[in-house]
């Protein structure tokens, strides 16, 4: 079937709304392959388990420090900084080491927004990702995927959803792909 884009029909808010929710649906199909692999984490992506698991359904105790990890890339690994932001705006930035990270969120409240920033080839680069509070001590990458799933699941562009810092209701279930769209 062809599409004419110069159409009332396919300029429609609901065609772009449903175009919008395949593609967030496709994003997640391709992310939830990347799950397993590599230490810690659990393999699965934003709360989801992998082959059968069980998803944590509350953060570690308070006296357990409570941690995030991963990489920053985009095509090579960014080198800058990762800041993350929580639900109240509180944020942290530790450097990324060979864009690698790893930063303590205890005291925090989830959910979280995080936002790599720096060079990448020489290029200026910002790019986010997110986590809820069952995502903890878990790996969470930051790529131009991520920010684009950010960026569906606000409804805007990654970066002014960071900045906004509205993202207090932030859950798993958004995540998840919508059979109906």
């Amino acid at each position: 079937m062809k599409t004419n884009f110069a159409t009332a029909e396919a300029s429609s808010p609901l065609f772009f709304k449903t175009t919008r929710s395949a593609c967030a649906v496709a994003l997640l199909i391709s992310l939830a392959a990347c799950g397993g692999g590599g230490g810690g984490g659990g393999g699965g992506f934003a709360g989801f388990p992998a082959a059968g698991g069980k998803p944590a359904s509350d953060p570690p105790a308070a006296s357990t420090p409570v941690t995030f990890s991963g990489t920053a890339a985009s095509g090579l690994p960014l080198v800058g900084t990762v800041t993350v932001k929580d639900a109240k705006g509180v944020t942290k930035t530790v450097a990324l080491v060979d864009g690698n990270y790893n930063i303590d969120v205890s005291g925090m409240t989830a959910p979280f927004v995080f936002r790599a920033e720096g060079t990448v080839g020489g290029e200026r680069t910002v790019i986010h990702s997110a986590a809820t509070a069952a995502d903890t001590n878990g790996t969470i990458n930051i790529t131009p995927l991520t920010d684009l799933v950010v960026a569906n699941i606000a409804g805007r562009l990654a970066e002014q959803y960071f900045d906004g810092g509205e993202f207090a209701s932030l859950t798993a279930d958004e995540s998840k792909p919508n059979p109906t769209a």
